[in-house]
């Protein structure tokens, strides 16, 4: 076999010396195939810096979500804020008459808005293929119909702010690659969150922040619904929240109650959004959890009452009884707002 030297390199012996030898390569011999022309693989650290760079502002620029967002609300009257969520528009289950009815109460009061909060759909996840076959409306109709509500009701001025999550409407996105909310949601007014944001609503006397959260945790607890929320004002938020929201359990609550001490403490709201699948009617119970939990979900339709020339808020866990609480504050408000213009002339 020939060889020849290319050249000295370091070695170390059994002993750790450092010992000089001489590098060998094999000669060309009668029969070797010789692939002059392969093409390797180059790669170099720069040209990976550079296409992340671009990747990440072409990301950014492709994204409708936001951290936070600032809303301003003119007007001198209470204000009827509803988190509503979990609807699973396209459900076999979805309570969609309930759903159209809170939805039209809403619409045609005037000081009214409504917060997404996530599910809005039922795009099942691929390995649960009984809701594919149970489903009436397919991925497609489900997204550009809802759309067509959406779009309705943002022109009504009734969505205060949507908030984005994985799971629903975010199962397509892990599979595919494909954003749904982009979709869903295109050519709107309203700002959409992520979860965990805060929407500053801001009245003219008056500033709330809004803390969205979709799902959170690991602080869930099933005997205290509010439980979990806390735990974010309290460790996420720094108590910065005046009202905060969750959903995805199909849970409902609306909790008043104290944060804090001495000179910090302030009322917060914590509210559970419930659902508007299978909690409504009996014959159309949610059988889906039914079967795995022994239970349904519960109604949707928490408010809070939003006062916008002093910091006061009034929560409701019935949407009927929250909407007639806020007709009598709108009208004791309207009232003393006439005696007012009185007194003045």
């Amino acid at each position: 076999m020939l060889w020849q030297t290319t050249g000295w390199v370091l070695a170390r012996n059994r002993r750790g010396l450092k010992l000089a030898t001489k590098m060998k390569e094999r000669l060309p011999q009668e029969g070797d195939i010789n692939f002059a022309d392969k093409k390797k693989s180059v790669y170099t650290f720069e040209a990976g810096v550079k296409i992340l760079k671009l990747r990440q502002e072409h990301f950014e620029a492709g994204k409708i979500e936001q951290q936070d967002a600032e809303v301003e609300i003119h007007t001198r009257l209470p204000f009827l804020l509803v988190p509503t969520g979990d609807w699973h528009y396209g459900n076999v289950y979805c309570d969609i008459d309930r759903l159209q009815k809170d939805l039209k109460e809403i619409e045609d009061r005037p000081n009214t808005g409504i917060v997404l909060m996530g599910n809005l759909l039922d795009i099942p996840q691929p390995q649960h293929f009984d809701s594919v076959v149970q489903n009436p409306l397919s991925p497609q109709e489900q997204i550009h119909t809802l759309h067509q509500l959406i779009k309705h009701l943002d022109r009504k001025h009734k969505i205060i702010a949507a908030i984005d999550n994985p799971c629903h409407e975010g199962h397509v996105w892990r599979k595919e690659g494909i954003d749904v909310l982009s979709t869903l949601f295109e050519g709107v007014r309203f700002p959409i969150i992520h979860n965990g944001g805060i929407v500053n609503v801001k009245f003219p006397g008056a500033e709330y922040k809004v803390a969205l959260f979709h799902q959170f945790g690991p602080f869930n607890s099933n005997f205290n619904k509010s439980h979990g929320l806390q735990q974010m004002q309290r460790l996420l938020l720094g108590g910065q929240a005046d009202i905060v929201v969750g959903a995805h359990h199909h849970v409902g609550e609306a909790l008043k109650t104290w944060y804090g001490e001495g000179k910090v403490r302030k009322p917060v709201v914590y509210i559970r959004s419930g659902s508007y699948k299978g909690a409504y009617e009996p014959e159309r119970r949610d059988l889906w959890i039914q079967l795995r939990a022994g239970k349904t979900g519960e109604p949707g339709g928490e408010s809070v009452v939003l006062f916008p020339r002093e910091k006061a808020m009034s929560a409701e866990l019935e949407l009927p009884l929250g909407l007639k609480v806020f007709d009598a504050l709108t009208l004791q408000e309207k009232i003393k707002i006439g005696q007012a213009f009185t007194d003045v002339e």
